[in-house]
């Protein structure tokens, strides 16, 4: 099918009959004052051209909804057209030559054999003119020259016709049969009878393929930009890899990043935790193995990959259960016991991990470690323990700046 429809021809003088042959489509919308080629290979509908071909050769094109020749099932406003030609196809299907007459409206089924014809009405159409039809007619060239000028596949025959078309609604009809519109929008600017709404209708249409037309060519330039970058990467850490092999460094260094990269893929980080990971690897990457800041930057990011993240334990909040438990492990102790048993209770009504933390003081011997394993056995919590002795600077607990 032929990508322009740039012939545009003055309505076939003579009145319309009440009646034509029906050939519904679903992949196309013909305009009067077009010629347009069209490929059919349904032996019915063959058959029926060949038969108006021997007549007026006149016929009425409806785009369909859905499958069907049922009026409820075409749009109601449609083309009556005449067959100029028909020839053969390669693929055995039949190649015809339609020339858009006048848009029609459907009313009803007038026969079903041997193929449907459809009762027509001329749509009247408003051809006045107005300073608002004359203003879209040059907004609406003015942006075809500038789709023109984004799309090479639009020639200069058709710019020439285009800009020959003196009359608004022919102008319409025919820039809107040559650009890449749906057939649904098509089929909306077919249904337009006053020349300003049809001008606006199409006008709105191709500004729309000019946005579209401008996000592609911002997504294509960016995708280039990004294929660039990648490469220029791609490029520079080979030339790094050329400068380490020359100054004596191994390819531990890359074993070690790639090892790195996988913890930090595999350790199931939290979206922010992550990204701070990736920024690490990256600087740690640009650095030579020898630096000392590169033993900091590994030994920091072992640590972030080793720790649990998302790991958790549910914790048994039964005060019941929690004081049978510190009963059956230690005896006496009552006070401590009931001071334990309200930390649970705090816990257990605030449903928060945060809050006070308890301090067992004692010297050596007197139950402070089993009292925190008994209160982990109680919450169903394994029990963690780390030595302190010797430690002096809070910051070791606290946490300090990496070194």
């Amino acid at each position: 099918m032929s990508q322009e429809l740039n012939e545009i021809v003055e309505d076939v003088p003579g009145p319309l009959p009440s009646d034509l042959p029906l050939l519904a489509v679903t992949d196309a919308v013909i305009f009067p004052g077009v010629i347009f080629p069209y490929v059919i290979n349904d032996a019915r509908q063959i058959k029926m051209v060949h038969n108006v071909l021997g007549g007026n050769r006149m016929m009425a094109v409806f785009l369909k909804k859905e499958d069907g020749e049922d009026g409820n099932r075409l749009f109601p406003t449609g083309t009556a057209v005449q067959v100029l030609k028909m020839f053969s196809v390669p693929d055995g299907s039949m190649g015809l030559l339609l020339q858009g007459i006048r848009r029609v409206v459907f009313k009803g089924i007038a026969g079903r054999s041997p193929w449907v014809r459809v009762r027509l009405e001329a749509v009247e159409e408003d051809k006045r003119q107005s300073l608002r039809t004359e203003s879209y007619r040059k907004e609406l060239l003015r942006s075809f020259d500038d789709y023109s000028s984004q799309n090479s596949w639009i020639s200069d025959d058709l710019k020439q016709s285009i800009h020959s078309v003196t009359d608004p609604g022919q102008l319409g009809d025919l820039v809107c049969a040559n650009l890449n519109f749906s057939v649904e929008d098509r089929q909306k600017v077919l249904e337009e009878t006053s020349n300003s709404a049809r001008l606006k209708t199409v006008l709105e249409l191709i500004h729309k393929e000019l946005k579209l037309t401008e996000l592609s060519r911002k997504i294509q330039d960016e995708m280039n930009r990004n294929m660039e970058e990648s490469q220029k990467e791609h490029y520079l850490r080979e030339q790094m890899k050329v400068i380490r092999k020359e100054l004596g460094d191994d390819d531990d260094a890359a074993v070690e990043l790639e090892e790195l990269r996988q913890l930090i893929a595999k350790g199931h980080l939290p979206e922010h935790v992550f990204q701070a990971a990736e920024r690490e690897l990256k600087r740690l990457g640009r650095m030579s193995p020898s630096s000392s800041e590169f033993t900091v930057s590994r030994t920091y990011l072992d640590w972030l990959c080793n720790m649990p993240w998302g790991a958790s334990q549910k914790e048994n909040t039964d005060l019941k259960r929690a004081a049978r438990v510190l009963d059956s492990d230690h005896y006496g102790l009552e006070k401590v016991k009931e001071r334990i048993l309200e930390f649970l209770a705090v816990r257990k009504l605030t449903e928060s991990s945060h809050g006070p933390i308890l301090c067992f003081a004692g010297p050596p011997g007197v139950g402070k470690t089993s009292l925190g394993q008994s209160i982990a056995r109680a919450l169903g919590r394994k029990f963690i323990r780390i030595a302190l002795g010797g430690v002096h600077d809070e910051s070791e607990i606290r946490g300090h700046r990496r070194t």
